[in-house]
């Protein structure tokens, strides 16, 4: 079976998808929801386990801080979340992750995209 991942991200285990908007060149996941990995990064989601959210971000960095690295000027941007799921957490997963990435890497970040 051929995989649908580039051979970088096979490499790192990440996941990269296809996104619909122009000014986004790339979107990426630690694992597919379908691995062990994923079960926890979809537990991480539903509730406020900080440390969890903490130990996958860094997880995260560390598999895809090389690849993203290597391109000239990156931005992170969190996924937008709702103010009710932020509020019933207590922070802000996406931001958690591309600020622990940004670090690793050495990026910028910030927060562009916004849910009504």
């Amino acid at each position: 079976m051929t995989s649908p991942l580039c051979p970088d991200c096979r490499a790192s285990h990440t996941h990269r998808f296809a996104t619909k908007h122009a000014a986004i060149s790339g979107a990426w996941t630690l694992a597919g929801y379908d691995t062990p990995l994923g079960e926890a990064i979809a537990r991480c989601k539903r509730t406020d386990d900080r440390a969890l959210a903490i130990t996958l971000a860094r997880l995260f960095a560390r598999r895809l801080a090389p690849q993203l690295g290597a391109m000239p000027n990156v931005t992170l941007v969190p996924t937008p979340t709702t103010w009710r799921r932020q509020l019933k957490r207590g922070f802000h997963l996406p931001s958690l992750q591309a600020a622990t990435l940004a670090r690793a890497m050495r990026a910028r970040w910030l927060t562009a995209l916004h849910l009504e």
